[in-house]
């Protein structure tokens, strides 16, 4: 397995300039030879080995053999492209290479030399302890993981499924795994490491699972890296991995630290955020809220549904109208959203509600249900719960008995969530849904200034890429200005990795065969069918997977048969999951 590079945005100072035999060996470790395998096939001493290996590593910049390979898989996809890694051997295997997003976490534990632990176990044992705690979380965690004989670990998020907390997910784990070595050894280990977040180039199925065979990334290395220069007990993250965090709007006042001591405990919650000001292209759906603010004033209880895609501003929507009801001295009794499973260890938060705001509290069905018993029912409350559409069956059956137990009092049930709506069947009298759609061009632009300032040079790249998701165009703005502040972008470009992680989590989620990806990526777009159908080598018959790839909105089909992606940040996306390159996919007109 590879354990190396990627990212044409990669930040290397160029190509290390290496001797024919320095190449030689180089190519030797990467195909897995040892030092014996190198002497015999060079004829040359394992003296010399080494001393060339020494002069190697000093020229990449690295101290491992495992570093080594990694950087020179970076530098030949700086100097080759992508297809240096052999596309077309993956492509006939039924694999193919993409880029993923990841979160890595490289964790080091030392043992202190000689002495036993409280209950009297001897180094060895504590070494074979750290070594099952490392499987135990990375099982937990559902992380891909690397364990190392000197006690160290690599844990990576988002290889056998990307998500947008990832990056918080990794944090969680390096305390898991602190807290519980301190908690079986005391003063015997110290434990520090470090978070980063890029991408990886991995083998995939059809479907986009990991097939074992390949990942590949320099942010494995960059982690690694930075773990070493961590102070003991303490966790260090890196810049981009604090970008990922701080989007999942945790509420810390001074942002995500890069210094975290690991003895301290992560109460990193979600928190209410300010309620944006104005609401672009949003007041209808205010105004309609507010209405049923008034309504329930008046006795009128019942559902509010707020629906929309991913970035489409429902928690934006929901902030607004809880500063509104505060104003109109009707505050929102209880504001719950669905405990995301993802962002902790597995089945810890399944099935449960998160108390935002009050720092973190989880609760079940059962303990919302008491909290609801505790009001007063003359009075009118507000029961909002985010993330609906993240309930499983059981919760949401549950959830449905408690909302029909309160049809006769004053009580306002706000729930927002995507895709069909998890309690259709709940029969409840007053029930009115609010559909959010994409924002009008004015909107959108008028958004765009506000968050990037009017004369900045990307923002009718910024509009026609997000295609009137107010969500995208925020990220995209606040991406460009760190990137491009002066120039124009294009879709050579690598996407911001929040929204890299955000698309590639939904097209994981579909289950579709992503060949049909590969070759728009490859064609161009609009492909037409016809040419698209004729390079279809997967097992899935390639009329279906166009069908349903329609169905799901992820491409489209015009007038003369083309196919393109249906919404321009896809394409972007895509342009860069793909490894095997090919043309780029439509410019998006201003």
């Amino acid at each position: 397995m590879m354990a190396a590079v990627e990212s044409k945005n990669t930040e290397m100072k160029g190509v290390p300039d290496l001797s024919p035999r320095q190449r030689q060996i180089l190519s030797l470790l990467r195909a897995g030879s040892s030092n014996k395998d190198i002497s015999a096939s060079l004829n040359i001493g394992i003296g010399t080995v080494k001393q060339h290996l020494v002069v190697l590593f000093r020229k990449l910049g690295v101290t491992s053999r495992t570093a080594a390979v990694s950087k020179s898989i970076d530098m030949d996809v700086m100097i080759k492209g992508p297809d240096s890694i052999s596309v077309d051997a993956f492509s006939a295997a039924e694999t193919t290479l993409e880029r993923r997003p990841v979160a890595v976490v490289s964790l080091r534990v030392e043992v202190r030399s000689g002495a036993p632990s409280a209950d009297g176990v001897d180094d060895t044992a504590i070494r074979q302890q750290i070594h099952q705690t490392f499987s135990d979380v990375g099982f937990e965690f559902g992380a891909v993981y690397f364990t190392h004989a000197d006690g160290r670990c690599d844990l990576i998020f988002g290889v056998r499924q990307a998500r947008r907390h990832d990056g918080l997910r990794a944090v969680r784990a390096a305390f898991s795994v602190h807290e519980r070595l301190t908690r079986g050894h005391g003063g015997d280990v110290m434990t520090k490491g470090a978070v980063a977040c890029g991408t990886v180039i991995a083998s995939t199925t059809p479907t986009g699972d990991w097939s074992g065979e390949v990942l590949a990334g320099i942010v494995i290395t960059n982690a690694q890296t930075l773990a070493q220069t961590a102070p003991a007990n303490t966790l260090l993250i890196d810049g981009t991995a604090r970008g990922m965090i701080d989007y999942l709007e945790l509420g810390l006042e001074q942002g995500v630290p890069q210094h975290v001591s690991i003895n301290d405990s992560v109460t990193w919650q979600q928190h209410p955020q300010p309620a944006p000001n104005p609401l672009f292209g949003r007041t209808h759906e205010h105004e309609i809220l507010r209405s049923r603010l008034y309504k329930l004033r008046g006795g009128a209880q019942g559902i509010l549904r707020i629906i929309g895609e991913t970035g489409m501003g429902k928690t934006a929507l929901i902030s607004a109208f809880c500063d509104f009801a505060s104003r109109e001295s009707m505050p929102v009794t209880d504001r719950l959203t669905v405990a995301i499973p993802d962002s902790q260890p597995r089945d810890n938060a399944l099935g449960k509600f998160e108390a935002v705001g009050e720092g973190g509290v989880l609760l079940s069905v059962s303990d919302v249900a008491a909290r609801l018993r505790k009001y007063r029912p003359d009075a009118p409350h507000i029961i909002v719960i985010d993330d609906a559409h993240l309930l499983n069956t059981e919760v949401t059956v549950q959830l449905s008995e408690i909302l029909q137990a309160y049809q006769t009092q004053k009580v306002l049930f706000v729930l927002a969530h995507r895709g069909p709506d998890p309690l259709k069947e709940t029969p409840f009298a007053g029930s009115e849904s609010v559909r959010l759609t994409r924002l009008k061009r004015d909107d959108a632009y008028s958004l765009a200034t506000a968050r990037s300032g009017p004369d900045a040079p990307f923002l009718s790249w910024a509009v026609a890429m997000a295609a009137g998701v107010p969500g995208f165009i925020t990220q995209i703005c606040d991406y460009l200005k760190l990137v491009r502040p002066g120039g124009s972008p294009d879709l050579t470009l690598m996407p911001p990795l929040t929204l890299f992680s955000m698309i590639a989590e939904r097209l994981e989620g579909l289950g579709l065969d992503r060949q049909v990806l590969h070759i728009l990526v490859r064609n161009g777009t609009p492909c037409v069918r016809k040419k698209l159908l004729a390079e279809w080598t997967g097992s899935e018959d390639a009329v279906e997977a166009v069908s349903r790839m329609t169905k799901v909105g992820v491409i489209e089909i015009d007038d003369a048969d083309g196919i393109s992606f249906r919404h321009p940040l896809v394409g972007w996306v895509a342009q860069h999951m793909s490894v095997s390159g090919g043309a780029k996919p439509e410019r998006p007109e201003p």
